[in-house]
């Protein structure tokens, strides 16, 4: 009985020693779980506001499409007296009048006119020059310069360029006759420049 412990003791210290082994072995040499290689999102970044110091755009306002109404004449006590429409026409530049025209007559009561000694003026911003002008047509006339009872001249005055009419500028024509009171036509340029425009009408 003695004997059968005795041989028993290694038996059971080389197991012990196995198994202490075979524990040392798993833990120091047993796979380990792979290491975790998630990938994280990136982090949005906000994006940075940048100033401007530009200026705004600017709004250019729609141009008038309705002109105003036409101007005054006054021709009370003259020698002649205006028949028909008076024009304005458009100049190369576009937007300013350069040429005006109308037609005279001799008033019922008045003297025969020679149109050679008649002067015209253009006042515009409180400034007053005299304009040259042209007789481009007569009608019942006998071909000389005496406006005279029947008889229309019409007239063209071209605008020296200081002194052109733009949009929605007032001005006063003046014909001034010799002996009697002066043909007055007070009015301003149209606030859409066409080709012909329409100033005054008696």
């Amino acid at each position: 009985m003695t004997d059968l412990r005795l041989a028993m003791i290694p038996m059971v210290v080389l197991l012990v020693c196995a198994l202490l082994l075979a524990g040392c072995s798993d833990h120091g040499s047993g796979s380990q779980p792979p290491a975790s290689t998630r990938t994280l999102a990136p982090t949005p970044v906000k994006p940075t506001a940048v100033r401007t110091t530009a200026a705004p755009p600017t709004v250019t306002p729609p141009e008038p499409t309705v002109s105003p109404r036409p101007g005054t004449i006054s021709q009370g006590g003259s020698s002649l007296q205006v028949t028909g429409p008076v024009l304005g026409f458009r100049g190369t530049g576009g937007s300013y009048l350069d040429l005006i025209t109308l037609d005279l007559a001799k008033s019922p009561s008045g003297d025969p006119v020679d149109m050679d000694h008649i002067q015209v003026t253009l006042t515009l911003h409180d400034e007053t020059t005299a304009l040259r002008y042209e007789i481009r047509a007569q009608r019942n006339g006998d071909r000389d310069t005496m406006l005279e009872n029947g008889e229309t001249f019409s007239l063209a005055v071209p605008v020296i360029p200081n002194y052109w009419i733009y949009r929605n500028e007032p001005f006063e024509l003046r014909i001034l006759v010799p002996g009697s009171a002066p043909v007055l036509i007070r009015s301003r340029g149209p606030a859409v420049v066409e080709e012909q425009n329409l100033l005054a009408e008696p």
